[in-house]
């Protein structure tokens, strides 16, 4: 049997893969230097009002919540040290672009200002699994090319990585650059090969690059915020903000801007200090020069006592609206101005913040806040010291609010703007729910924010507005000055007017007039000690008012008064616009409506009540009743004259009472189918019309109360009356008279026509009189009237008729043509006279004055600038001589730049001006531009040019005009070889080779063959030639054809048969 002998087997023992551990680590720090504004500011800066995204650094307990953060802060002043850490100043642009082999990365300086370049390069990983499974570092390798000028790139290093990285890890490298006259080009390139394998990860890809500028800078007058962390601790940069106190500006000397109390009277000096109240910073916007505004706005054009009350307002305390007996300043504004915007805009959004405005008058910038008025400024107005008619007006209810949503923003969340509404139950119930929307700039409280939306909800609902014309007494106005002002067509009582006497020992006022005053009224009195006075009435005697107690200064010689009643409130506005008529010496005052409740009611939710202001009765007007017309006749200078009469009763109310509030009536009349005739508007109940015609006469009436409103018409029946027999007779010798730019009409008038008021003139296009139009009214006994600004040879057509001083007219006469000047001569000379006798018509013709001596010693005279330059060999001499010339005063403005090149030569001169000049005063204004050329030889000067002006003068209409001087004037065309002249003017003949004309009139024509658009021999259009033949064919050929010539007239029917043949028969067409 056979013995079987083995050992045992076995295996190699199994690898456990490793992974290296990573051999290097990232650890960038983000620098950021920030720019918080310009001046110096308050600071107040720690680690609780500095943010990183939203999450500020500390914590009140002294916590902190990020950790290897730094921070430093400079305020902006002069003398202000330098960042430590900040040797220069970068400015980083994010790149995030992969860098291959077969893709170099490249990017262009053009900078030159700049010292160095930072290229910060990343590696996302960098490793390599072997075939065991070992995870291990690897390496790669790139350089940096650079270029100067576009030259060739220069390798300026190499960089090789050899390490193990499982993430992001960054390389900064610095390019320092050589001086280049357009730039630099920057390439990196990456050596190592790219890898294809899922087992090689060695990508490279460029982060960012800087610039770079060296330098240790403090930036002055600019206040400065250092952060600086670990960019590990972000996937991001992140978010930087802060909450400092702004720029410290000019305060009042006894204001303390942390407690906000003002010590003592302020004597008008500033002292420097940080705060928010906005009276304060509209003051430092407008008169710190640093920002533009203080270079043209000084402290001096500014009522600073105005804006210190206003400031009070601002810093007065209010209810915080939190419940309980919680208070907080008025208004305070915190806004971060960040950007360039319109002057004007950022002043009106600040004053806004203290419910301002904003105007310019009498050479200073004036602010006006809406607030309680201040007694001793107070203004009183009556119809007595009113030009006309006062004008009321108000918004429609379509605009009227009853709730407001406000957006501010708000620091509990980082100053993000939030909405919060307001609103107020009787607004609701009267207009319904009707919303605003607004945005309260630079408030931070929600309940500041209400507040806002309250007052312009509330001064919504206050918003009459009137419209008075005042004679000077309207001096003392301003816009935001409050004025009480008493209109009894209104009221329905007699609560102002003018005083005829004082005595102070009796203290007693004398009136004149009745008034509606009662014990316990009150009397308001401009006194002449400048302020309005108001004085208790003690007891009333007819048109004397006994007072409580006199007052401190005598009332100024019928000065105005009003009475401010217990049943019946004055009307009180605050004017908004005041406007100066030149012409009439009159003010024009616009006020809105102004209610002292309405600011309790603001702050304090206090009802805001409206007192009455008129006892009139609503409701409509009512017609007037029972108009009858009657006539009398009576005898002047020894004619009979006939009178109409109208008369009627006033309108009654519903019960049948006479209504209260009439005032006035209007009335019209006419006479058969004639037109109504207006009566001027009267106080009684009847009318006379003398003069008047046999005929049939209507008249019809309406009433006007004391607000203004008219009732319906109410005419009387058709009544015949006996006067004067006939009609009004008409003009006579119509005529017209042809003259240049316009039509003289005249005509004369018939017997019994010294009544006549005036001349009515109409004028229609054609003689058909479609569509007359009213040319004017001429006053009796004018008997022409010239019709100007019309083109040459306009042809128009005029009637004429007579209107007697009643309103009686006469028929029309008939149509009389007439047409304006058709003579070129005549415009011709016209154009000429006025172009030479105007300023550029005169500078243009002018020689050129060659005295080049008295030329400097005129611009030096009138401070004026001069540059001369010249040469000069014997009799021979060059010059070019440039004049500017610039006055400005109290009557005009004048700006004139001129340049002239001249050379001599003996006794010939040439000569070159160019002239620019604009004058501007109260009555004119022109702009002339001249451009001359001139030649003197034996004493005699040859000119040439052309001139451009505008001139514009009072009362005329505006000239705009291009003037030539030459003999001849040439327009060339084409270019090259082909260049020709289609128009030219020489020696005063015009000569146009080729010419579209759409519409010409021409006195005498030469024409060597005149044809027809359509023209084509024998089938269509007309031709005439210079040799006597004259052929007419129809629009379309085959309609046949006339054909006249000197021996014959011959006609051709359609198929072109000879049909007539007049004169020499040739039996030929």
């Amino acid at each position: 049997m056979a013995t079987i002998t083995g050992a045992k087997g076995g295996s190699q023992k199994q690898h456990t893969p490793v992974e290296q551990p990573d051999s290097a680590q990232s650890m960038a720090r983000c620098r950021m230097l920030l720019a918080l504004g310009e001046g110096e500011f308050a600071g107040g800066l720690d680690a609780t009002r500095i943010f990183l995204d939203g999450t500020p650094l500390g914590n009140a307990d002294g916590s902190m919540n990020f950790e290897n953060v730094t921070w430093d802060f400079r305020p902006g002043t002069q003398v202000q040290t330098p960042i430590p850490g900040f040797p220069a100043v970068e400015n980083e642009t994010s790149i995030g672009t992969p860098l291959t082999k077969v893709t170099p990365w490249t990017r262009a300086i053009s900078n030159t200002q700049i010292d160095a370049a930072l290229v910060r390069i990343g590696i996302p990983g960098l490793q390599q699994q072997e075939n065991d499974g070992d995870i291990v570092g690897t390496t790669v390798t790139y350089h940096i090319d650079l270029a100067v000028d576009g030259g060739a790139y220069a390798t300026v290093m190499t960089k090789t990585v050899t390490e193990k990285l499982s993430s992001l890890y960054e390389l900064t490298h610095r390019i320092n650059l050589p001086k280049a006259n357009t730039g630099w080009q920057i390439r990196v390139v990456r050596d190592t090969d790219d890898s294809t394998s899922q087992m090689l990860q060695n990508k490279t890809q460029v982060q960012a690059i800087t610039e770079v500028i060296d330098a240790r800078l403090r930036y002055p007058h600019t206040a400065l915020l250092y952060v600086s962390f670990n960019a590990k601790s972000f996937s991001n940069i992140p978010k930087i903000s802060c909450k400092p106190k702004g720029r410290v500006i000019r305060i009042p000397q006894n204001y303390d801007p942390i407690t906000r109390t003002y010590g003592g009277t302020w004597d008008g000096t500033f002292k420097w200090g940080w705060t928010n109240n906005p009276a304060w910073i509209w003051f430092d916007i407008l008169t710190e020069p640093r920002f533009g505004l203080g270079r043209r706005v000084t402290p001096a054009m500014l009522d600073k006592w105005e804006l210190y009350r206003i400031a009070q307002r601002c810093d007065q305390k209010v209810a915080d609206g939190k419940g309980g007996s919680g208070t907080e300043p008025r208004f305070m504004f915190d806004v971060y101005i960040q950007a360039q915007a319109d002057a004007w805009q950022v002043i009106k959004d600040i004053a806004a913040g203290f419910n301002g405005m904003t105007f310019w008058g009498n050479n200073m910038f004036n602010v006006v806040s809406d607030m309680p008025a201040d007694t001793s400024k107070l203004q009183i107005l009556t119809r007595a010291s009113v030009v006309g008619k006062p004008t009321y007006s108000s918004g429609s209810e379509k605009n009227r609010y009853s709730s407001a949503l406000i957006n501010f923003s708000d620091p509990d969340n980082h100053y993000q703007d939030r909405a919060t509404a307001v609103m107020f139950p009787d607004l609701v119930k009267q207009f319904k729910f009707k919303q605003t929307q607004l945005t309260a700039i630079g408030c931070t409280r929600e309940s500041e924010a209400q507040r806002r939306g309250g007052w312009a909800v509330y001064s919504n609902s206050l918003d009459r507005i009137i419209t008075v014309q005042t004679g000077l007494d309207g001096f003392a106005y301003v816009p935001g000055t409050v004025f009480a002002f008493a209109d009894e067509r209104l009221s329905g009582r007699v609560y102002g007017g003018r005083i005829t006497d004082y005595n102070a020992g009796l203290k007693s006022v004398t009136t004149d007039r009745g008034t509606s005053a009662v014990t316990g009224d009150t009397l308001m009195i401009r006194t002449q000690g400048g302020t309005v006075e108001s004085r208790t009435i003690q007891a009333v005697n007819g048109q004397q008012l006994i007072l409580a107690t006199a007052f401190t200064a005598e009332p100024l010689p019928n000065a105005i008064f009003v009475i401010d009643a217990g049943q019946l409130r004055l009307q009180y506005f605050r004017v908004t616009n005041l406007t100066f008529n030149d012409e009439e010496n009159t003010y024009s005052i616009t006020g809105a409506e102004y209610n002292g409740a309405k600011y309790d009611a603001v702050d304090n939710n206090a009802r805001l009540d409206t007192p009455p202001i008129s006892l009139l009765p609503t409701g409509l007007v009512g017609q007037p009743t029972n108009i009858t017309i009657s006539s009398y006749d009576s005898v002047r200078q020894g004619q009979r004259i006939a009178t109409m009469v109208a008369s009627w009763d006033a309108p009654v109310d519903k019960n049948g009472k006479t209504q209260a509030d009439i005032v006035a009536y209007q009335a019209q009349w006419k006479r058969g189918d004639n037109e109504w005739i207006n009566i001027p508007e009267t106080g009684l109940r009847n009318i006379e019309v003398s003069g008047i015609f046999s005929g049939d006469y209507l008249v019809r009436v309406r009433a006007i109360n004391s607000g203004g409103a008219s009732s319906l018409w109410a005419s009387s029946v058709l009544t015949h009356l006996t006067g004067r027999t006939g009609d009004v007779p008409k003009p006579v010798g119509l005529r017209t008279t042809a003259i240049n730019w316009g039509i003289q009409v005249d005509w004369s008038f018939p017997a019994d026509t010294g009544d006549t008021l005036q001349t009515e003139l109409q004028y229609s296009a054609n003689g058909n009189g479609d569509n007359p139009l009213l040319l004017a009214g001429v006053p009796y006994p004018q008997h022409t009237y010239t019709q100007l600004g019309l083109k040459a040879g306009v042809e128009f057509w005029y009637r004429a008729r007579l209107v007697d001083r009643i309103g009686n007219q006469s028929d029309w006469t008939d149509w009389v043509r007439g047409e304006s000047n058709a003579n070129a001569d005549d415009y011709l000379g016209d154009i000429a006279d006025d172009f030479l006798t105007s300023d550029d018509g005169d500078r243009l013709t002018s020689d050129i004055d060659t005295n080049l001596e008295a030329a400097l010693q005129n611009a030096l005279a009138n401070h004026g600038t001069v540059e001369h330059q010249w040469a000069q060999y014997g009799e021979v001499r060059a010059d070019i001589l440039v004049v500017k010339t610039t006055i400005a005063d109290v009557n005009q403005a004048m700006a004139e730049m001129s340049t002239q090149v001249q050379a001599q030569f003996n006794d010939v001169t040439a000569a070159l001006e160019d002239k620019l000049t604009a004058v501007v005063d109260a009555t004119w204004a022109s702009a002339i531009y001249t451009l001359k050329t001139g030649v003197r030889i034996n004493g005699v000067m040859y000119n040439a040019g052309m001139s451009i002006a505008v001139l514009a003068e009072a009362g005329k209409p505006v000239v705009t005009r291009v003037g030539f001087n030459a003999n001849q004037f040439v327009l060339m065309s084409g270019s090259g070889d082909t260049q020709y002249s289609p128009f030219a003017v020489i020696n005063g003949q015009v000569f146009i080779s080729d010419a579209f004309i759409q519409y010409s009139q021409i006195t005498l024509a030469k024409i060597g063959e005149l044809r027809s658009a359509n023209y084509v021999q024998g089938q269509t259009g007309t031709i005439m030639k210079s040799d006597g033949t004259f052929e007419m064919n129809g629009a379309v050929a085959g309609e046949g054809a006339t054909k006249m010539t000197n021996l014959n007239y011959s006609v051709k029917d359609g198929n072109g048969v000879l049909r007539v043949q007049i004169g020499k028969l040739t039996g030929v067409f």
